[in-house]
């Protein structure tokens, strides 16, 4: 038994919150796992590595005058009232001599953010962009560094390049950004840290992992693997006929939320809510849809008996990506 993938049933599911709490768990080196800082270091040499090793993290958990904390959802503000949330971040500090105050305290010199992205419906363009600069205006005045980092499954589709590449050189400046994986069986991720970790432990490489650590840790990476696997996008016009199949999907904004609509290889429609991550019951969603943007969609078939929901949103589907031509 997974207790990660008895926890991902229904309503219950194990979602990117859930996901970013493990994370952040492994990376505390205060937390209850027994790892100490073993697993941040190698997290951090991981982050170094996809940053071409220009972001130096050389004995920077081994250094008694460095302080890391780890923070789980943190808000930024963007303007107009709006937020953002940082699933992840680690601040960095250092102890250093105030002479306004005359004694040591720690200043702040690294501020690494971690977008976390498990399921491709949560993709939203202009998120990643929008937490840098929310960040950015956070540490004004402050000689601060920022590091980006863009956390997803080991697949690349296009939406997730495209929210990874509107923080872009001239907006990062002097800061970084990074992309890394949960799982990926050709690059060092996620995923690699925690099997390495266990086998350097059967090695004696390590100091001894507490048995029931042991075992989550193992459950995590079948977890993770087999999610990353299952919602990855299937590309359309495949012989899978598995109802987990998106044939065609289209994301759409009424009423200032997001949601995509999906239609599966069945003929299955789902519209999936951006906001809230939750599926929404999709025909009187559908109906809004039609008359908010005037679509060319009747409600009725020639012989007067309402459309179902398939035929509905196969309708909406068509329609919208007219308009997007």
């Amino acid at each position: 038994m997974n207790i990660f993938n008895v926890l991902s049933q229904g309503k219950g599911s194990i979602n990117e919150e859930n996901m970013s709490a493990m994370l952040a768990f492994l990376l505390s080196d205060s937390q209850t796992h027994g790892l100490g800082n073993v697993f941040l270091k190698r997290f951090l040499m991981l982050v170094s590595e996809k940053a071409n090793h220009i972001v130096d993290f050389n004995n920077l958990v081994n250094d008694k005058n460095i302080k890391i904390d780890v923070l789980l959802e943190s808000p930024y503000l963007i303007g107009n009232g709006r937020k953002r949330i940082i699933d992840i971040e680690l601040r960095i500090y250092i102890k250093q001599f105030n002479q306004n105050i005359n004694e040591n305290e720690f200043k702040e010199v690294k501020r690494i953010c971690i977008e976390n992205k498990v399921k491709h419906q949560s993709v939203d363009v202009s998120q990643f962009k929008e937490e840098f600069e929310g960040v950015k205006n956070d540490v004004q005045g402050d000689d601060i560094e920022i590091l980006m980092i863009f956390l997803t499954p080991g697949f690349a589709t296009e939406k997730y390049e495209k929210e990874y590449n509107e923080l872009n050189q001239e907006l990062l400046g002097a800061n970084k950004k990074v992309w890394i994986n949960w799982y990926n069986e050709n690059d060092n991720c996620i995923t690699k840290i925690i099997t390495n970790l266990l086998k350097d432990e059967g090695n004696a490489e390590i100091d001894p992992i507490n048995e029931y650590i042991r075992h989550t840790l193992k459950a995590f990476v079948r977890h993770i693997i087999e999610t990353t696997t299952v919602t990855m996008p299937k590309k359309l016009g495949s012989k899978d006929d598995s109802e987990d199949n998106i044939r065609e999907s289209i994301e759409i904004n009424i009423e200032n939320a997001n949601y995509i609509i999906e239609m599966y290889e069945s003929g299955t429609i789902r519209v999936f809510n951006l906001e809230n991550q939750e599926y929404e019951v999709a025909k009187p969603l559908l109906r809004k849809i039609i008359e908010e943007k005037k679509l060319n969609i009747n409600l009725e078939l020639a012989t007067g008996n309402q459309k179902n929901t398939r035929q509905l949103g196969k309708d909406v589907i068509s329609e919208l990506k007219k308009l997007k031509i």
